[in-house]
């Protein structure tokens, strides 16, 4: 697993409940956390799975290219959409 932010691997702290699970078991795309800590490694705490409609909507500065069906959420998380999902997240963003 690796850093929106930076791009640094990171990994479930020990004493985290996810410890010993990989990101892919969850069935999302992205996971969030609460707090990193930079010791031999990074890890991650208090992790936990976020929807990818949530992250559009919470998160972030969201730029919709309906031309290109195209969203991205900080010029960093892309995603390709149909023209009739993309307007409703635009819609439901900018409420």
């Amino acid at each position: 697993m690796r850093t929106i932010s930076n791009n640094q691997s990171a990994a479930f702290h020990p004493t985290s409940a996810n410890f010993g699970r990989k990101p892919a078991d969850f069935g999302v795309n992205h996971l969030v956390y609460f707090t990193l800590m930079h010791s031999k490694k990074m890890y991650a705490w208090e992790t936990g799975p976020i929807d990818d409609l949530a992250l559009v909507l919470l998160c972030g500065e969201s730029e919709f290219k309906v031309q290109a069906n195209m969203l991205s959420i900080d010029r960093k998380i892309r995603y390709q959409l149909a023209p009739r999902p993309m307007l409703r997240s635009r819609f439901f963003a900018n409420t």
